[in-house]
């Protein structure tokens, strides 16, 4: 009998420092770690929520905000930084998973983490449906959630997605092989370590959580901790601090899912019928 082997992808997951409202500088950047990662054998690299102006939703403006935003920081996608993101992948051969960027379609803003693979652009892109108290009358929510494949299935969280279970548990059942999870680099997210941890042992999956530092005028000024979780819930590393590090996962495309979600199936039915039973829910939802 034939024996086959199966797929293994070595991810990159730098913690790394970003430059505040410092876009070349950070795209420069990005382009030494890939570089770096590339030489180490990695196929996949993973980029920070805002990786190439740091967390300016965080920063107060005058006038109207949603305006404001449109015009200084919204980008379509594909285009304008992730054709950028396009070129490095091209010139180093490795696949980039970037976090959160606001992307402009239309009338609306979403924050929007995208899937660049060489050649190819733009293959897969998320856009964050759980919005945080900062989003309300900025971001809109998406509607899909995504699974993206690049030798192994990776479900795609952002920022707040973390907070509800429901969302990694429906990426689970969709058949990911890992789960990466976009933190938005304001202090806040300092407290989700926990979250993680939880993730991961309620799907029985690899749970990565990316953070950061953040700069300005030179001077480090927070940081959010990096964290890569395994199946049973042990946390294989975390980086935190003003260091830049970046550590690498090898994952094993598995196929079957390592545990059998009808019986978490079924719990949830039975907790959304009881609701609606009750008149916690209207009968729609």
């Amino acid at each position: 009998m034939r024996e086959y082997k199966k797929e293994k992808i070595v991810i990159a997951v730098p913690h790394m420092r970003l430059r505040y409202k410092m876009k070349r500088k950070n795209l420069e950047r990005i382009l030494e770690i890939l570089t770096m990662a590339k030489e180490k054998g990695s196929r996949l690299v993973l980029l920070p929520a805002m990786f190439h102006l740091g967390p300016v939703i965080e920063s107060p403006v005058e006038g109207d905000p949603r305006k404001y935003f449109k015009k200084s920081y919204a980008e379509r996608i594909p285009g304008g930084t992730t054709d950028i993101l396009r070129l490095y992948s091209e010139k180093t051969g490795v696949m980039i998973l970037a976090g959160p960027i606001i992307e402009r379609a239309g009338p609306r803003l979403y924050s929007t983490s995208v899937l660049i693979a060489p050649n190819r652009g733009v293959i897969a892109k998320y856009r964050k449906i759980v919005l945080g108290s900062g989003d309300f009358g900025l971001i809109s929510s998406g509607n899909e959630l995504v699974v993206a494949d690049v030798g192994i299935l990776i479900g795609l969280m952002c920022e707040e997605d973390l907070l509800v279970p429901e969302i990694a548990h429906a990426l689970s059942i969709a058949g990911s092989e890992i789960i990466v999870s976009f933190f938005r680099l304001s202090e806040d997210f300092r407290r989700y370590r926990n979250l993680l941890i939880a993730r991961a042992i309620e799907n029985a999956i690899h749970v990565v959580g990316l953070g950061g530092i953040v700069s300005s005028n030179g001077r480090d000024f927070f940081e959010v901790p990096t964290m890569i979780v395994d199946p049973e819930g042990d946390i294989k590393d975390e980086i935190k601090g003003f260091e830049e590090s970046i550590s690498f996962l090898e994952i094993e495309r598995r196929g079957a899912s390592r545990k059998d979600f009808r019986r978490d199936v079924s719990a949830i039915k039975k907790v959304y019928s009881w609701l609606k039973r009750k008149r916690f829910l209207s009968a729609e939802l």
